[in-house]
């Protein structure tokens, strides 16, 4: 993938005789998935090539124009996990159905995915917190600690 890593300046001189800074970006590719092993299959959209017109209007000779289009990686497969026919034909059904739900839905359904799993790890902090944090008032129980009453009656 092409990042922008910044711009370079440089200066323009017009038909006019004006001195004119323009900025540049500098790009460079980089992997898409930084984490992922080098040597792992992707899931990835193949785009077809725009009309050369339009990518030379947009992007002029800042980059090559794909001829044969391109490649968009949306995710990556365990290591060692090699797809088949029916995995990629089930992960394609699983594309059509997100897509059908729609934005809002599926944000909707992210969110929820996030609170139930941040409610789950909340809970399991709260659990270890009380094995390790105990309650030491005197005459009262917390966890699995007892502290004995100080005061004689």
């Amino acid at each position: 993938m092409l990042v922008r890593t910044g711009t370079k300046s440089r200066e323009h001189v017009t038909d006019a005789g004006l001195i004119v800074a323009i900025e540049e970006p500098v790009c460079e590719w980089r992997r898409q998935r930084e984490n992922e092993p080098p040597d792992g299959w992707c899931l990835a959209r193949w785009t077809e090539p725009p009309p050369i017109q339009d990518w030379q209007t947009q992007f002029g000779g800042t980059f090559g124009y794909p001829k044969d289009g391109y490649w968009f990686s949306i995710a990556s497969l365990k290591n060692g996990v090699e797809p088949s026919e029916e995995f990629c034909y089930l992960c394609a059904d699983q594309i059509d159905f997100q897509r059908s739900l729609g934005f809002h839905k599926t944000l909707q359904l992210m969110m929820d995915n996030r609170e139930r799993r941040d409610a789950k790890n909340k809970a399991e902090i709260g659990l270890m917190i009380d094995d390790c944090f105990v309650n030491h008032v005197p005459g009262a129980r917390g966890g699995s600690y007892s502290a004995p009453s100080t005061k004689f009656n």
